[in-house]
């Protein structure tokens, strides 16, 4: 499979085909709650275009310039597990205890690949689940709380943290076709938690999507908080050196060319009120945050129609 298409274009086009809207508000919305049709893909391209530059995508004033903060030691040092992914399987480290816990992704194949963390809902069996997903893997969101977790490039380890509690917890990776999935047992109480201390902080709600406008190169611990009544992602894109937005605009207008950004990471949904951390390694350049969740608070559309951007800046 091929990597360098936009990621508007992945992450839009799947949302639209699955009805991931219309299944939330089946599944989770009180029934007056309906939804209209969707909009076309280059319509909610365009409508991203126009919110950077009217300027409602862009970290609040207030926001500071991030510089890396003095690291500070936690209260005691979080246990540390390993999620594989290869062409072939995914393998989960046993014994993984309640509490906040280090979980690194680490990717040995060549190909990307993801994991989205989830915890089945009580009263879900991993059986249903397992049959759910077999049928229609997106038919099982409703299932589920959603944790976070990143998309992962071929040849690379993803460190992160997550609070977990007890229960059977999901790992899919959805860049394989057909979708998989692998589980694990999280047992015990949560205890005091000391979160780590993040170098990036990016928070989410209806409608803002609030982090640092500019970031110093290399690898850094971000921070993602969903404080929203709704599920909530963050995916990276990168503008290729010397383009900027009106090559962009350009670009999706005449689909000529190559594009003049690529995919870089996705972090991936978060249920309301979730924190997680994933260490993400930028080298210099010009980016946007984007939320590509259906906007699930209205009648139809999307959270970045609604703002849900922010363009920010890697300094050397």
């Amino acid at each position: 499979m091929l990597f360098t298409e936009e990621l508007a274009r992945i992450r839009v086009k799947e949302a639209i085909q699955t009805r991931l809207q219309e299944q939330y508000i089946q599944y989770i919305l009180p029934p007056k709650k309906k939804s209209k049709s969707t909009t076309t893909l280059l319509t909610l391209c365009l409508a991203l275009l126009l919110a950077i530059s009217l300027g409602a995508c862009s970290a609040t004033d207030s926001t500071p310039v991030s510089t890396r903060p003095e690291p500070t030691e936690m209260l005691e040092t979080p246990p540390q597990f390993t999620i594989t992914l290869d062409a072939e399987a995914m393998s989960i480290s046993k014994g993984i205890p309640a509490g906040l816990v280090e979980l690194t992704i680490d990717n040995i194949d060549t190909e990307w690949h993801a994991a989205i963390i989830r915890r089945l809902n009580e009263g879900v069996s991993l059986e249903e689940f397992g049959t759910a997903f077999q049928q229609e893997p997106r038919s099982t969101f409703p299932m589920t709380s959603f944790i976070g977790g990143p998309d992962v490039p071929g040849k690379t380890t993803i460190p992160g943290y997550y609070t977990l509690e007890a229960g059977t917890y999901i790992v899919v990776d959805n860049w394989v076709e057909p979708w998989r999935f692998a589980s694990f047992r999280v047992e015990g109480e949560i205890g005091q938690v000391q979160p780590p201390k993040a170098d990036v902080m990016v928070q989410m709600n209806e409608y803002a999507l609030e982090m640092p406008e500019t970031l110093p190169k290399g690898r850094l611990l971000w921070q993602f908080t969903n404080q929203g009544e709704f599920l909530h992602n963050v995916g990276i894109i990168q503008l290729d050196d010397g383009k900027n937005m009106d090559d962009v605009a350009a670009w999706i207008k005449e689909q000529q060319g190559p594009e003049p950004f690529k995919y870089f990471t996705m972090w991936n949904i978060l249920s309301p009120g979730v924190t997680s951390w994933g260490e993400i390694e930028l080298q210099p350049g010009e980016y946007l945050a984007v939320d590509f969740m259906p906007d699930f608070a209205s009648e139809g559309g999307w959270n970045m129609e609604q703002g849900m951007v922010s363009a920010f800046t890697v300094t050397p």
